[in-house]
């Protein structure tokens, strides 16, 4: 099983504690949907860790311009692990690309970038 989870403690000489429960996140308690958790189907890939800060960033115009396009559900780690899942296989494939090939282009081209395949893909 895939885990999106908090590193609580990590020491030395000791296992690693993990943690599920999300402390800062009023909403989710409030609606019954947590943060943390198993992360079910989707597609699990590795991004450099610079680019995976980018992509947490609130502004970050690459899942803003792929959201636009494309409903999909997206975890990022500090760690630069990426999980995505969309609608079906087809759209997760689409979703990863996208992000995989916007790392080293500006927002003009990644917007052209993710127009373009999603054309491509809804004219299928």
């Amino acid at each position: 099983a895939l885990v999106f989870c908090k590193v609580e403690h990590a020491y030395r000489d000791t296992e690693p504690q993990l943690t599920c429960i999300s402390l800062t996140d009023k909403k989710g308690w409030m609606t019954g949907h947590t943060t943390y958790g198993e992360l079910t189907g989707g597609f699990l890939f590795e991004v450099s860790i610079g680019y995976a800060h980018a992509l947490l960033h609130p502004d970050s115009h690459v899942l803003a311009a792929l959201g636009r396009h494309l409903p999909f559900e997206v975890a990022v780690g500090t760690n630069g692990r990426v999980w995505v899942k969309a609608g079906d296989v087809e759209k997760t494939i689409l979703a990863v690309n996208v992000i995989r090939n916007s790392e080293h282009r500006d927002k003009q081209q990644a917007e052209a970038m993710i127009h373009a395949l999603t054309q491509s893909q809804q004219n299928r």
